[in-house]
């Protein structure tokens, strides 16, 4: 079939290496590195949240036997099928379960085209969430119900800068839940000449609303971390995204954000803000107050992108998820005539996408010189004239990517208790089916089958992600069939949604028209469906017609994931002394794709290195694409 009639590639957790609860026990701690990042006191955290080594983590990489998890291709309908699609259409089919009870634990496929994936190393970290590579470095996230949040950085092996380890206990209650973060080079503001990092703040979760932008810095010198917070303090509101946007040339630099809000009683809202730095707001340091805020545009929530699509029209163009209003959205930005940062135009892509989460823009024509029909984002136009931080204001792009984050329970494991089984088919917050797992001394992580999840031309029951051509079309389903597989506090998936290539060079926009991959491939983080997702052009397909070729699945949420190249990264987390490799602790199982082999040694390594983090798992995995 048009996936590859080989098959993918299996592998399976191994029983080398010390690899069941029995090895990792003689593991030293790690309470002097990546697990010092906690901080208990007075907040009540279980041990397994402070343990790498705990139950919870040793049934990771349990050595009982495995079935492998052998998802069927179903055959692609014909494009012209597809293509009758309208914004308005929606998701059809019933689900097949593909998967058994015992395969609650990790496994990975990785077969790409001409690719594969090899599992190279395990960290042990608690709860990670969002994660960053940021110049080669790792950033990671921490949050949870009953721990504050915390922000972790390990410039190189056996170093690692914890944010809770290096302030006040009054500033260690500032960050609730922190999400997504975006690097702020040294020298971007005048008065801040070290480099930082830009922290968005709080969840709908129970204790959580009350989030907001903040600016971390000093992360490199001990004693003098900062954390600045630049949002108003308004209760209920959180934050998911922000980059930095200088629409004067001057490098006055503003943040971009999107914040939701979700009452008790009644609907969520959105709105996109842009906060300016008030004069003489630098000097006060860590007691400064608010940056000015400007409400541009309601119903912006989660994730959005942005780009210039055309350098020479003085504005530009953010497309945004709306999740509570189940829309995406577009919003053109300039300047007024008095000089102010002002919303120029909105409109709605679609408003029957379903609750709209992660939002990226990619070029899918496979050329550093492809546009899509009737975008005004031409090839290799002049660069634009503002600047942004946390987005390429300058780079081509045809399709806008978008992730509809459904709140679809799989099918439940037959070891389920009956009565919970009756209430997950019935319930969309199935409450009364936790409590039915519970009252039967069961977990509420792994209660769903692994569901089948489609490629390009098939559309199963669950979450999806679409693609929308700039300049206007119809949206055209990418893949679907995500479903939750554990009961927690708004659960949804697919996650967000990243492009890559396999290598450095076969970026068009690093190595030309003539690169070598002629499509990006993507990236899905499955969040409650807890997987990662690669996806593959489709051979003869449409411009986004791909296939699910690739999944890495763990035993807890994948709620984001990074990709660099080389590996600094990798070699930095195989420097702790808790690291894992993956060759002993992951082993391949029969196939006809064929062994993971390495490049030609002589080689630069640029190779992408994809991390996943295992939130529920307590654990970082690092795989890199190699050569089939």
């Amino acid at each position: 079939g048009a996936a590859g009639a080989a098959g993918p590639l299996h592998c399976f957790p191994g029983s080398r290496g010390g690899s069941g609860p029995e090895g990792r026990a003689s593991q030293t701690p790690v309470s002097a590195s990546l697990q010092s990042a906690e901080n208990s006191k007075g907040f009540g955290v279980p041990p397994h949240l402070l343990d790498p080594v705990s139950s919870a983590a040793g049934a990771f990489l349990s050595t009982a036997p495995r079935a492998p998890l052998r998802f069927p291709t179903p055959a692609p309908k014909p494009r012209e099928a597809d293509a009758e699609e309208t914004p308005a259409a929606g998701a059809a089919g019933e689900e097949t379960a593909a998967a058994s009870a015992a395969a609650a634990a990790a496994a990975v496929a990785g077969a790409t085209r001409g690719h594969t994936l090899e599992h190279r190393v395990c960290v042990p970290v608690s709860n990670p969430a969002y994660i960053h590579a940021f110049n080669d470095e790792l950033w990671i996230t921490q949050f949870g119900l009953r721990r504050w949040g915390n922000v972790v950085h390990v410039p190189e092996a056996n170093s690692v800068t914890t944010f809770l380890d290096r302030v006040n206990h009054r500033m260690q209650r500032r960050l609730i839940w922190p999400n997504s973060l975006t690097h702020v080079p040294r020298g971007t503001f005048p008065w801040a000449p070290e480099d930082g990092v830009l922290v968005c703040d709080g969840f709908l979760a129970p204790g959580a609303g009350n989030g907001g932008v903040y600016f971390l810095r000093g992360m490199d010198s001990p004693g003098d971390i900062q954390l600045q917070r630049l949002t108003p303090d308004r209760r209920g509101w959180f934050y998911h995204k922000a980059v930095l946007v200088d629409l004067r040339g001057d490098g006055s630099y503003g943040v971009l954000c999107a914040r939701g809000r979700k009452p008790l009683v009644g609907a969520g809202s959105g709105e996109l803000v842009f906060l300016e730095k008030p004069p003489g707001w630098a000097a006060r340091g860590e007691s400064a107050g608010p940056w000015k805020e400007t409400v541009l545009s309601r119903g912006p929530d989660v994730m959005f992108d942005v780009i210039d699509e055309d350098a020479g029209d003085g504005v530009i163009e953010v497309y945004a998820a709306e999740f509570f209003a189940k829309r995406l959205s577009k919003h053109v930005i300039g300047l007024d005539d008095a000089g102010r940062v002002a919303l120029r135009s909105s409109k709605v892509i679609d408003d029957t996408c379903g609750p709209a989460y992660g939002v990226h823009l990619a070029n899918m024509s496979g050329s550093s010189a492809g546009v899509a029909e009737g975008s005004t984002n031409t090839a290799r136009r002049r660069e634009s004239p503002f600047r942004c931080i946390g987005a390429d204001l300058d780079r081509v792009a045809t399709h806008v990517l978008m992730t509809s984050h459904e709140s679809t329970y799989a099918d439940a494991e037959p070891t389920v208790p009956k009565p919970a089984q009756r209430w997950l088919k019935r319930a969309r917050f199935p409450f009364d089916a936790a409590r039915s797992m519970i009252k039967a001394g069961r977990s509420l992580r792994n209660v769903g089958l692994r569901a089948r999840v489609s490629g390009s031309g098939c559309t199963e029951d669950g979450g999806s992600l679409f693609s929308y051509p700039i300049g206007g079309g119809l949206r055209h389903i990418v893949a679907s069939g995500f479903r939750v597989r554990g009961l927690s506090i708004n659960p949804g998936a697919p996650g967000f949604v990243y492009a890559f290539y396999p290598r450095r060079r076969h970026d068009p926009e690093v190595s030309g028209a003539q690169g070598g991959d002629a499509k990006p491939y993507l990236l899905l983080a499955g969040d409650c469906a807890q997987a990662a997702y690669v996806l593959k052009p489709r051979e003869g397909g449409g411009a986004d017609d791909y296939d699910v070729q690739g999944v890495i699945e763990v035993n807890g949420a994948v709620g984001s994931l990074a990709v660099c190249y080389g590996s600094r990264i990798e070699n930095a987390l195989k420097g702790f002394p808790d690291a894992r490799s993956g060759s002993s602790a992951w082993e391949e199982v029969e196939s006809e794709a064929g062994a993971p082999c390495e490049d030609d040694a002589d080689e630069e390594d640029d190779w992408a290195r994809i991390l996943v983090p295992n939130y529920d798992g307590d654990e970082v995995h690092v795989f890199k694409m190699a050569l089939r």
